[in-house]
């Protein structure tokens, strides 16, 4: 067990929202895969879906009345996820220990919790960004009820790993030689 917790409850009379709050089941749009092109406008086809979601947007920013819009990130269900992903027990092992030592940068682990609100070992995935009205988000907040928020340093900890995720540039890496070079001394 982690020296800090992970989570702390939220009652249900406590409608504030805060970075890296655990949202069940909120509403997001999700476009559909191309374009339908017609007259002179093309169109998109969206579709509304539920999805568990982590809160990226700092708190500092929610806190603001100028924004409208938050970012959100998909979380889900680490079994659920490995199922779908297929692969050998070797594999799914791999896939397992690149993930805890934070080596997959598209996701991140977040613990287990046994009390309720219960949750499994799940992964927010960064891959999967949602941008909600900050006005549907506090509405979905208000009639969740008891729910979960992330505590320091764990809620530093996914900020950061998306941090790294948004930021990474493939750079060249013209040192290479560096490692191979010897200065011989006279």
């Amino acid at each position: 067990m982690s020296a800090v917790e992970w989570y702390e409850e939220i009652g249900a009379s406590d409608n504030s929202m805060q970075q890296c709050d655990l949202l069940t089941g909120i509403q997001v749009a999700k476009i559909e895969r191309n374009a339908v092109l017609g007259d002179d406008q093309p169109r998109i086809r969206a579709r509304v879906a539920l999805v568990n979601a982590v809160i990226l947007t700092q708190t500092c920013d929610i806190e603001k009345t100028s924004v409208k819009m938050l970012l959100l990130a998909q979380m889900m269900d680490w079994e659920a996820m490995s199922a779908s992903m297929g692969g050998d027990s070797d594999e799914q092992f791999q896939r397992r220990r690149e993930l805890r030592r934070g080596h997959s940068f598209h996701m991140v682990l977040l613990q287990d919790r046994a009390s309720a609100p219960k949750m499994e070992w799940s992964v927010v995935n960064f891959r999967n960004l949602y941008t909600v009205p900050k006005s549907l988000v506090q509405e979905h907040v208000n009639g969740e009820g008891m729910r979960l928020r992330m505590t320091p340093p764990h809620r530093e900890m996914v900020s950061q790993a998306f941090g790294k995720y948004f930021m990474r540039v493939a750079l060249v890496d013209d040192l290479q030689r560096f490692e191979t070079t010897v200065e011989v001394s006279e």
